[in-house]
């Protein structure tokens, strides 16, 4: 389901059409939202620049629920996942890090 505001409506896309859009990021974290915050906290033109984005429960949220799984924390309480934000090819390319350290801390 698309995400909309005033200014924007993000496209929710799929792994098949990724290849048409170029990678801003990937954030991992508890929610949507929260995702959204990291990435808008190291790529503070977020918010002009992307067009769509994909939730996968593999990469960044995967390694976090490995690591709450190591620490003996239960993995029922919180699934992470992990969001990729894209933005149209005509663009330059950002790449953000250190998300997965941020949302385990």
């Amino acid at each position: 389901m698309p995400i909309q505001d005033d200014k924007n409506k993000w496209l929710e896309i799929t792994k098949e059409e990724v290849d048409k859009y170029k990678l801003i990021g990937s954030a991992g974290g508890f929610s949507f939202g929260f995702c959204v915050y990291l990435a808008h906290k190291h790529t503070p033109d977020l918010f002009e620049r992307v067009v769509g984005y994909c939730v996968d429960e593999h990469g960044i949220g995967e390694m976090m629920n490995a690591a709450a799984r190591y620490a003996g924390l239960s993995e029922d309480k919180q699934k992470n996942i992990t969001v990729s934000f894209y933005e149209d090819r005509g663009m330059l390319l950002l790449v953000f890090t250190g998300c997965a350290i941020q949302c385990m801390i």
